[in-house]
């Protein structure tokens, strides 16, 4: 299943990427799914994931997102540089 929702992952992102809407789910009942589309299979839903062009009177906005500056800060906490330097890790050892 694992593989399943990364797959799924990048075919939300594709899809995005093309200007699509997207709106994957879970907790849906899977049984009920796999029984009405997969009977008889070894198929197994992992997620549904709905992808059209929404309407824009009725789609959610996307919510805020951090930069990257804020997201990879770390309070009160400079990078020592050198310790990722190959060349000066002999000098650190």
């Amino acid at each position: 299943m694992r593989n399943g929702t990364l797959q799924g992952a990048y075919l939300i992102v594709a899809a995005r990427a093309l200007g699509l809407d997207c709106g994957p789910m879970s907790g849906f009942d899977n049984a009920g799914v796999d029984k009405a589309f997969f009977s008889g299979t070894r198929i197994q839903s992992n997620f549904i994931c709905s992808i059209g062009y929404g309407d824009p009177a009725s789609v959610f906005p996307r919510n805020p997102r951090l930069s990257f500056e804020e997201a990879s800060r770390w309070p009160n906490h400079e990078v020592d540089r050198t310790r990722s330097d190959p060349r000066k890790m002999v000098e650190i050892l």
